[in-house]
């Protein structure tokens, strides 16, 4: 159990019933840089479409009267408000949950 990483710290860890040493390996690396390529990934998913509908709402905005135009501009508004908040209360969320249930 001991492998010189901190070897004054295992005893204490030993008295727990549930306990799990991850050692840093080669497939942990990979695991890792794999989980942030993919959040990088999906930012980038993510800033595109952004970029494609703020495209698509001056198009519309060329074409379409100014009525038509601004109800478009509110509505996009309102989204881009509940998306933000839904993605900043996320992880809020998650935690009081996982509070809650342990």
């Amino acid at each position: 159990m001991n492998n010189g990483l901190h070897p004054e710290l295992v005893p204490g860890f030993q008295t727990l019933t549930h306990f799990v040493l991850y050692i840093k390996t080669a497939h942990l690396n990979e695991l890792l840089v794999a989980m942030i390529l993919s959040g990088m990934t999906l930012f980038l998913i993510f800033v595109l479409f952004l970029f494609d509908i703020f495209n698509l709402m001056v198009d519309l905005k060329i074409r379409r009267s100014t009525s038509y135009y601004q109800k478009h501009n509110e509505a996009m508004h309102i989204l881009s408000e509940i998306f933000i908040a839904w993605f900043v209360s996320h992880s809020s969320i998650n935690m009081i949950s996982l509070i809650e249930k342990f």
